[in-house]
């Protein structure tokens, strides 16, 4: 029972904050669910390899410095102005991939400019599709 308890309040407090930070993306269903502090997931149905370059594409589109591109591990390191960017591209079936967006600004998390980032890629794997 206190398992069950546990398990809503969590959930309770990903809605709550996705929705103080204004995740549009969350609360219209598109794939975006929140994962911790300060990362949010994309889940899409497509390649890896279109996942990773609408994610290569976002990055230049915001003029972000990309610091780190290590395709074998699946992770993308790059900033833009005071924010500090990771994500993380991975294959989650064999027909879809995980996006995972984390942006720092000072240490602090920004799940705003997280949101902005996982539904530019969204739309560029939509395009690309």
């Amino acid at each position: 029972m206190m398992i069950i308890k546990r398990f809503t309040l969590g959930f309770i407090a990903i809605f709550f904050l996705a929705f103080m930070s204004g995740c549009s993306a969350f609360l219209a269903g598109a794939g975006t669910i929140g994962m911790g502090m300060d990362t949010l997931r994309l889940e899409r149905c497509t390649d890896y390899d279109t996942a990773w370059n609408a994610t290569i594409e976002t990055l230049h589109d915001l003029s972000a410095s990309i610091e780190l591109e290590d395709k074998t591990n699946n992770q993308i390191q790059a900033s833009v102005s005071d924010y500090k960017i990771r994500i993380l591209v991975q294959q989650s079936t064999q027909e879809s991939v995980i996006v995972d967006v984390s942006v720092r600004k000072k240490g602090l998390p920004n799940l705003k400019f997280a949101d902005k980032i996982v539904e530019q890629i969204n739309v560029k794997i939509r395009q690309k599709n």
